[in-house]
């Protein structure tokens, strides 16, 4: 997944210094599947970091 530079800056700007991103994919939707953005204060020890501030779940990141 790559996170372009403009998405990177207004990432910056949304979270504060102690929260991150989590990107996270769901069962639902039209096409069966919705991508939900978190703002959430921590992270689970599987995380993969797609940059400092963003993270999403090994389940999600093979749908993505």
């Amino acid at each position: 997944m790559n996170i372009t530079p403009l998405a990177e800056q207004k990432i910056d700007q949304t979270l504060a210094d102690s929260e991150y991103l989590r990107v996270e994919v769901n069962g639902g939707g039209c096409s069966g599947f919705t991508v939900g953005l978190a703002k959430v204060s921590g992270t689970e020890d599987n995380d993969i970091w797609l940059r400092e501030n963003v993270v999403i779940d090994t389940t999600s990141e093979g749908y993505l």
